[in-house]
């Protein structure tokens, strides 16, 4: 292929200034993957606290249990043996019965009928005991759940003159020191068989039936024993009038590790719908169905939704951010392409030739990197497909083509000594930043009014809070870059005054041509409120966590929600201070043409390489200095805001009024850090800035 047709030109071009490329990929591909795992992040997270708040609970309070009488009828029109055959076949078959979702979150049911408490009393009492209470319990695989420390199974009972056989629990055993073959009067007379212990006491099957592990003692005045005791399954035929008044008690425990954010929903709306389900398992018996699990899961539900909503609303500064270091980029990737484009512009390609060859350079930076970014997503979080995550790889994919191609200039000249203009007299500007005062005013007015809106408690968002930072951000740029350049024609004005042509030099390029202009200020301005806005919302939460009790409903320091409040915090911090460092490189590279002619001509005058260093330093400092001091104002601002529009009392469990916490020292802390970072891009700028050649930089004419 000839270097002159076509491809040869246009692959010659996209090799050229590879640099800035590249870094619109990395940008592309890091985009795209935080975007498309955010909702898998947050799906998981909600799924963990989903499971820890169904941990929480004990098994009686979280499985699904139903509970009624036996049937009044028992054992008269029907075989005993064939009544529980039926009951047992029944609790089993019950979630596939009932279908999905409970199918897949319910283990296999178990049940225990007990007769009705009687009072009992040792024939031959060892010692002096309050007043016993005995209920006998039948239970098809009772013995699959003891260890037999004395005695043998209790046989059939199948002759009313007979003491009936039952076995005890050692708890009880202990307590009233009865041994085996002891005999106990009641309704009938009980003949100890077997003294057990619980093969393993941490089964929750003792936590919905704990009066067969250990007796109950109530303490005086009216002090008493209750206790409950296993008989043979095969009894119930003599037991049958016992039984007709007895109680059944069925339960299907919850499998927490079925537990996610998607399946949630269906599944509380299945346990909600279960009480009408009443005459299921037994004909002529209605049984109540009841689970605290849906209130649990509603609670770490309305938690996580705290979470969604306080990351939809750090999010969208850095993704504001992210836009503007976009077009920043694809800035720097124009200026490097500027005097191809004019060369080609004055040899006769149209308009729509030289946007066609930035798309296609945008394209193929674009999408191979949203790609490979989109798949490492995938990769790291491989569970359901979202539809979200796909729509941010295209969008992120394709923006790079579309700003190479909008921002591109298709004249021979254009947008170049942009600096013979120092202010804009573009009256849309104008009306652009009323509007974005305008709406950021109407939009405080209405948080402060209504609060949070009542769509919020169900989507976990409230659009209109998550727009607020943005608008305050930006309505905060507004004013700085409009005041920014009064404050710098002080500064020149100054300057003027003193001896030393740096500070002169430097304020008067900062004046005419404005190296780091508005997308540099606002990533700037935004990385420094979001950093002040996470340090004050963490301190904010921990101070109403210093006070709050855990045993009064408390949010408990363990509940996985705190640790992604927490990440989720950290990140947006650090995303939004690595945006701002960023924008400050790529503004430096879209402004290294003039920056290097200055430079070239300030060597040939003979300014050393601490003062061509201190010349780069004024493209940056006046800004960052502003964007410091105005992002912290707008950090705190935000923070009170959302504390006023935000209820924190149901997210942390209190009912003390939540005040917005803004620590100083870890303010200065943020302040500093953010400084350093920005510092250490602009050092990095201005060392690759005083190897320049002046050769290289200097035009005859030029200047």
């Amino acid at each position: 292929m000839s270097r002159l047709s076509t491809p040869g030109l246009l692959g010659t071009h996209l090799r050229s200034g590879i640099g800035a490329d590249a870094l619109i990929a990395v940008l592309v591909a890091i985009t795209v993957f935080a975007a498309a795992a955010v909702p898998s992040a947050l799906a998981a997270l909600t799924t963990a606290q989903l499971r820890y708040a169904a941990s929480e609970l004990t098994a009686a309070r979280r499985d699904l249990t139903a509970t009624g009488p036996l049937g009044a009828q028992f054992g008269e029109t029907t075989d005993p043996a064939a009544r529980l055959d039926h009951l047992d076949r029944s609790v089993d078959g019950f979630p596939a019965w009932y279908g999905e979702p409970l199918d897949s979150a319910l283990g296999d049911g178990l049940w225990v009928a007990t007769a009705r408490p009687d009072a009992a009393s040792p024939r031959e009492p060892a010692v002096s005991a309050p007043p016993l209470t005995l209920q006998l319990a039948l239970d098809p695989g009772w013995d699959s759940r003891v260890r037999l420390v004395a005695g043998s199974p209790p046989a059939t009972w199948d002759d009313a003159d007979d003491p009936l056989p039952i076995a005890i629990s050692a708890g009880l055993a202990r307590q009233l020191q009865l041994e085996v073959g002891e005999l106990i009067d009641s309704t009938e007379v009980l003949e100890v068989a077997a003294i057990y212990e619980a093969s393993d006491p941490a089964d929750p099957y003792w936590q919905h039936m704990p009066l067969l592990l250990e007796p109950l003692t109530a303490a005086p005045p009216g002090a008493s024993i209750s206790a409950a005791t296993y008989v043979a399954p095969e009894s119930a035929r003599l037991l049958a009038p016992r039984l007709g008044s007895a109680t059944v008690t069925t339960w299907w425990p919850v499998l927490t590790d079925q537990l996610t954010a998607a399946g949630t929903p269906a599944l509380l709306a299945s346990l909600r719908e279960t009480p009408a389900l009443g005459r299921y398992v037994i004909s002529g018996t209605e049984l109540r169905f009841a689970s605290e699990l849906p209130d649990a899961l509603d609670t770490a539900t309305a938690r996580t939704g705290f979470v969604v909503a306080l990351f939809a609303l750090l999010a969208t500064g850095p993704l504001g951010v992210v836009l503007a270091v976009d077009g920043q980029a694809a800035h720097a990737v124009v200026a490097r392409r500027r005097a191809a484009l004019a060369l080609s512009a004055a040899r006769g390609a149209s308009a729509r030739q030289l946007r066609g060859a930035m798309a296609v350079e945008g394209l193929l930076i674009g999408v191979p990197a949203a790609a490979l970014g989109y798949l490492a997503t995938r990769l790291a979080f491989p569970g359901e497909f979202s539809w979200t995550g796909a729509g941010f790889a295209i969008l992120f994919g394709l923006a790079p083509a579309v700003l190479l191609a909008v921002l591109s200039p298709v004249r021979a000249g254009a947008g170049e000594r942009a600096d013979l203009a120092v202010r804009s007299r573009s009256g849309a500007r104008w009306v652009a930043e009323a509007a974005v005062l305008g709406v950021t005013a109407l939009a405080v007015f209405l948080v402060f009014r209504r609060g949070l809106a009542a769509s919020a408690a169900q989507v976990g968002v409230d659009p209109l809070l998550t727009a607020v930072p943005l608008l305050l951000a930006v309505s905060g740029c507004v004013l700085t870059l409009r005041l920014y350049p009064a404050l710098l024609l002080l500064v020149h004005r100054t300057a003027r005054a003193r001896p030393g042509a740096v500070p002169l030099l430097g304020a008067a390029r900062a004046v005419r041509t404005p190296a780091l202009g508005f997308a540099t200020g606002f990533a700037l301005l935004v990385g420094m409120s979001i950093s002040v806005f996470s340090v004050g919302v963490a301190s904010t939460i921990q101070s109403a966590l210093d006070t709050a009790d855990p045993a009064a409903g408390a949010i408990s320091p363990d509940e996985p929600v705190l640790a992604g409040l927490r990440l989720t915090l950290l990140l947006g911090a650090v995303a939004a201070i690595l945006l701002g460092a960023l924008a400050v490189v790529l503004g430096s590279v879209a402004a290294s043409g003039p920056r290097n002619r200055l430079l070239g001509v300030a060597r040939v005058l003979g300014f050393s390489r601490r003062q061509l260093g201190a010349l780069v330093g004024w493209e940056l400092a006046p800004l960052a200095i502003v964007a410091l001091v105005v992002g912290t104002a707008v950090g705190a601002g935000e923070l009170l805001l959302v504390v006023a529009a935000f209820d924190l009392r149901p997210f942390l469990g209190t009912t003390d009024a939540v005040l917005p916490v803004l620590d100083p020292v870890q303010v200065g802390l943020v302040v500093a850090v953010f400084a350093a970072v920005v510092l250490a891009a602009g050092l990095a700028t201005a060392s690759i800035a005083r190897r320049v050649s002046p050769v290289s930089s200097i035009k005859m004419g030029a200047e």
